[in-house]
């Protein structure tokens, strides 16, 4: 908790200013990092610091990464994406405090199994997930975020025609807007 409340102020105004994409791939591969030496660890004092330094890339997960995910739903799907967000988070705490008490005390697999899938989300962002289109606005960068706008659209299975029509409105609203 003490590493969280240390960056919960740093980190959410350092994405506004380089974007929301690194802050959170950059959170996660601390937090894998840390994960991997808490497993060959042999000291408590070591591991009690890669805690602490968990911690503070938990608000580069939590806060970024969840501003970063929202902005790509409409607003019908965001609170769906809040409430599953906030609940995947929840239960693999007490899925793990479950297994840990009942079923096993080993816990290299399933620290390994929480590995692996962090690496998968992380890859997963790396390659198919653009900047917030909305961070590109803010920043000046209309170009690059017509081409974010236009990957989500593609992925989302629009047609061609369509994906033109939305990017006209869009650049209409641009210059409405005066960004």
């Amino acid at each position: 908790m003490a590493g969280w409340c240390s960056t919960t102020l740093v980190l959410p105004p350092l994405a506004d200013k380089i974007g929301r994409k690194w802050i959170t791939i950059g959170s996660m591969g601390v937090t894998i990092a840390l994960m991997i030496g808490m497993l060959f660890s042999k000291s408590l004092d070591l591991t009690i610091s890669m805690m602490f330094f968990a911690g503070m890339a938990t608000s580069g997960r939590e806060l970024v990464g969840y501003v970063y995910g929202n902005e790509f739903f409409t607003p019908r799907w965001q609170v769906f994406y809040g409430t599953m967000f906030i609940f995947m988070d929840g239960i693999s705490i007490v899925t793990s405090a479950m297994y840990y008490d009942w079923i096993s005390k080993q816990y290299i697999w399933f620290a390994l199994i929480g590995i692996i899938l962090a690496v998968i989300n992380i890859s997963s962002l790396l390659v198919f997930v653009p900047e917030s289109p909305l961070w590109q606005l803010k920043s000046g960068k209309q170009e690059e975020a017509q081409v974010s706008i236009h990957k989500l659209m593609v992925f989302n299975g629009m047609d061609e025609d369509a994906i033109n029509q939305e990017l006209s409105t869009f650049q209409h609203d641009i210059t409405l807007i005066g960004i």
